[in-house]
């Protein structure tokens, strides 16, 4: 542990504490035609893809997203914002 400035905090990545995970504050912070690329490693959710997770955002608010399987090694999913 030890103290930092304000340059380095703000060349940190962060986020405030909330209950929701890494993926859904990503996905929510995606500005239109922004692309997201999440890794198996990252997606922790055992019975569900990326998908259902854009559609529940997309029932909350007045986003839409398109989410595509990536077919090539390590694998994973894109999601795009389109609106």
């Amino acid at each position: 542990m030890k103290k930092i400035t304000e340059a380095e905090k703000a060349a940190l990545n962060t986020r405030t504490l909330s209950r929701q995970g890494n993926v859904r504050t990503l996905i929510t912070q995606l500005e239109v035609k922004e692309i997201l690329l999440i890794e198996p490693k990252d997606w922790t959710w055992k019975s569900a893809v990326p998908s259902q997770l854009c559609r529940t955002i997309e029932r909350a608010t007045n986003r839409k997203f398109v989410c595509e399987k990536v077919l090539s090694a390590p694998g994973g999913w894109t999601v795009t914002r389109i609106s």
